[in-house]
């Protein structure tokens, strides 16, 4: 019986060795997709930043915000990309994430435009619910980098990348 038992573990051991192998190759075909998004897309946002100014130079404020919610979500995707790095070295992306986070809401914020709200609420409404799930990201920024700063999850960017 003893035999027995030890096969299993050694099964299960290399099923789990063998599907964390698995996993670290789908997370590097993912980040690879996604330093090819963060060419396209910064392509996309140079060439629409010629048409801009090809047409007369003059920007209005439409295309100014549209030139940077474009270049702020590249920068979302550079972060994400940055994060998936430090998954695979084996450092927690909690504090990533929260960053991630933080960026992705503040992009909708600087963007934001009562023109072109598509919910049908209100703007105050639309206002206050992007207020409240900034006060959350920044709750957990606190917790995570400022509250309880550990060392194993602050290194700095050049040691992790």
């Amino acid at each position: 019986m003893s035999s027995g038992k030890s096969e299993r573990l050694v099964t299960k051991e290399k099923f789990l060795h063998l599907s964390s192998r698995v996993a670290d190759y789908l997370v590097m075909v993912m980040a690879g997709m996604l330093l090819l998004l963060f060419a396209f897309g910064l392509a996309g946002q140079l060439y629409d930043y010629s048409q801009f100014l090809g047409n007369g130079g003059f920007l209005s404020i439409g295309s100014i915000l549209q030139i940077v919610d474009g270049f702020i979500v590249l920068l979302v995707v550079l972060e994400v990309f940055r994060g998936l790095q430090a998954y695979l070295k084996n450092i927690a992306v909690i504090p990533s994430i929260v960053d991630i986070a933080l960026l992705a809401i503040l992009r909708n914020i600087i963007t934001f435009r009562v023109d072109e709200s598509f919910t049908g609420y209100s703007p105050l409404i639309e206002a206050v619910s992007y207020l409240l799930v900034v006060l959350a990201v920044l709750a957990a920024y606190y917790m995570v980098k400022i509250k309880n700063p550990r060392k194993d999850l602050q290194r700095e960017t050049t040691e992790t990348i």
